[in-house]
């Protein structure tokens, strides 16, 4: 059965949350990266000692009239992020502080 989203991050909607995935990261490990997978995919193997963290939001993104279900993202200097990265900045009390760089 494929992952969903807790319930909860809709319950008490405010238009920005963000709520730790660990069952993803396991998924994409098992099923992507892990070399013994009938999935595995060699372009990922540089992914297996890294540090990986994936999360559920209630942020909408797109990108030339696409919906952006997913994506990788490396820490970014404050001018390069994109819509994701900006709602967490907010959510987190962070605009201030990454608008003065």
């Amino acid at each position: 059965m494929r992952p969903q989203p807790p319930s909860e991050i809709f319950e008490d909607f405010s238009g920005c949350a963000f709520v730790a995935a660990p069952e993803l990261e396991a998924g994409a490990r098992d099923t992507f990266i892990d070399p013994n997978s009938d999935m595995f995919n060699p372009d990922l193997a540089h992914l297996l000692p890294a540090s990986i963290g994936m999360l559920w939001t209630t942020v909408s993104n797109a990108k030339k009239g696409r919906t952006v279900i997913g994506q990788t993202e490396m820490g970014q200097p404050a001018g390069m992020m994109d819509t994701w990265a900006r709602a967490r900045a907010e959510l987190y009390g962070l605009a201030g502080l990454l608008a003065a760089r």
